[in-house]
């Protein structure tokens, strides 16, 4: 004869029965027995991710043309119960480059990796906690930043028992040039408990490789006296290259060794019978920045050509770049001739002041350079003709006063005694 099971699941702890998609978990099965004692299969199927640490009872009736036979409904019957315990909770990682979602980042003083965590059974509604740690594959040890491990939490609230979640790793990767960083993580539970974890140093997925910037150098080559591109070509001359470099490594060691080169000539400069070179040693406490490297040479013979500044930056002994373009007029620097000393002209004479001519005299204009000359001389020569008669004069006076005195003679105005006198008191 033909029967029916029903069958209903229920949640021990509430009392109801169990819910899936908003519906009570139920069964059937239909069979004819062959004897009047044996046995039939209900099976439920359902989803008890939300039911981790639930017992379920399963609770029967028996229906025959339509009628209820027979149920077993017994909650606390352990033969119907079977306690829904939570699967293992298992991750796996993908860790990329946030720039490129690659496995490789450029050794920037900010790098970004974020891992990627896929779990799997997990409880929804339960709150977790990633905690991640990125590890220097190379080394075989932790990332230090700041003399401590890189260590990032994610907390997170499933919705579902598979999903996905984050952790972002973000520090200064310079000094990690050329290694491989792999990222191991940790989940915990609410209460703190380590429930699974992905710590496999030799995955691939979870590693980044970090690698050296493209390096660039860059120069501008000026006269030292004035910053301009031109100095001149004398027994002293002092060239300044500013070269500007990026992508290097900071607290490493470089090198810029120089060479000063002759344009017209296609070769280096000469000094002292050897290559006219310039080397710095510096460490940059940037990728980026510059340095200067400095030419001093003998310049008096080189006038009206143009100097260029080669450089090549080497690190261990190994070529990185090099700039060494002829026509590049940054590079460059032109001697000029030096300006030809000119003679010191004599100091002018202090103007003397003219002056005033008297009333009724003549007065030359410009121009009358011949007349005043002319009586420039006249008055000269009246002035000696003069002198010449005072002087005869004289003589002749005291010659008539000597002859015509004699001794004894009164010397009155009327004598020639009061004369004598008179010329001798003058």
């Amino acid at each position: 004869k033909e029967y029916k099971l029903v069958g209903t699941l229920m949640d021990k702890e509430t009392g109801e029965p169990v819910q899936s998609d908003g519906k009570p978990v139920t069964a059937e099965a239909t069979f004819t027995p062959e004897q009047a004692d044996g046995v039939a299969v209900v099976t439920f199927e359902f989803d008890g991710t939300h039911l981790a640490d639930h017992e379920t009872v399963a609770f029967e009736e028996l229906y025959c043309e339509g009628k209820k036979v027979a149920v077993h409904t017994d909650i606390e019957d352990e033969g119907q119960t079977v306690k829904l315990t939570p699967p293992t909770p298992e991750i796996g990682t993908t860790a990329t480059d946030a720039a490129d979602g690659d496995h490789e980042a450029l050794a920037t003083t900010e790098v970004k990796i974020v891992d990627e965590v896929a779990y799997e059974n997990l409880v929804p509604g339960k709150e977790y906690k990633l905690v991640g740690t990125l590890i220097d594959r190379d080394k075989a040890k932790s990332v230090q930043v700041g003399g401590k491990d890189l260590v990032s939490e994610a907390t997170f609230t499933p919705e579902e028992a598979s999903g996905k979640a984050t952790v972002e790793f973000i520090f200064d990767g310079t000094l990690l040039a050329g290694h491989r960083t792999v990222a191991i993580e940790e989940l915990y539970d609410a209460e703190g408990k380590l429930v699974a974890e992905h710590k496999d140093p030799n995955d691939e997925g979870q590693t980044v490789k970090l690698v050296s910037l493209p390096i660039e150098i860059g120069t501008t080559a000026t006269d030292a006296d004035d910053g301009d591109h031109e100095a001149l070509a004398d027994a002293e001359v002092v060239i300044v290259d500013e070269v500007r470099y990026k992508g290097l490594v900071p607290g490493k060691e470089y090198t810029i060794a120089g060479a000063l080169m002759d344009k017209q000539m296609g070769k280096a400069i000469q000094q002292d019978g050897k290559d006219l070179t310039s080397m710095v040693s510096f460490k940059p406490e940037s990728p980026d920045g510059s340095v200067k490297v400095t030419f001093k040479f003998d310049g008096s013979k080189l006038a009206g050509h143009t100097t260029v500044a080669f450089e090549s930056l080497k690190a261990d002994g190994i070529e990185l770049a090099v700039h060494a373009d002829i026509e590049d007029k940054d590079q460059a620097v032109k001697l000029v001739e030096p300006p030809k000393e000119q003679p010191k002209k004599p100091t002018p004479e202090a103007p003397q002041p003219t002056p005033e001519p008297s009333k009724g005299s003549y007065t030359p204009k410009t121009g009358d350079e011949v007349t005043a000359n002319v009586l420039a001389i006249l008055a000269l020569a009246a002035c000696m003709a003069l002198g010449i008669a005072l002087y005869a004069r004289r003589r002749s006076c005291k010659k008539a006063t000597e002859g015509l005195l004699s001794d004894g003679e009164e010397k009155d105005e009327e004598t020639p005694s009061y004369w004598r006198s008179l010329y001798q008191e003058k």
